[in-house]
């Protein structure tokens, strides 16, 4: 939606390069979506540098440990008249 409002804004400036208001408002969401797309960038790189000791040390890691034993499993003794106690 952004890139599609600085496309439209892009195709209102003036091509004679005068600074014009939709120029500047060029220059103005080129900077500020430039500022946002280096900090998003910045911050998935700092994200995956900081899961990269946890990726490793879960690397041998088994989830079978946290099974749930006998799942859908009713002991018949339990049961009376057709209801589980």
């Amino acid at each position: 939606m952004i890139n599609l409002l600085n496309i439209f804004i892009y195709l209102l400036t003036a091509l004679g390069g005068v600074l014009s208001y939709y120029s500047l408002l060029r220059i103005a969401f080129d900077a500020t979506f430039g500022a946002l797309l280096f900090l998003q960038c910045l911050f998935s790189l700092h994200m995956f540098i900081f899961m990269l000791p946890w990726i490793f040390s879960l690397r041998n890691f088994s989830l079978w440990q946290f099974r749930v034993r006998n799942v859908g499993f009713i002991d018949k003794v339990k049961i009376c008249n057709g209801f589980y106690r």
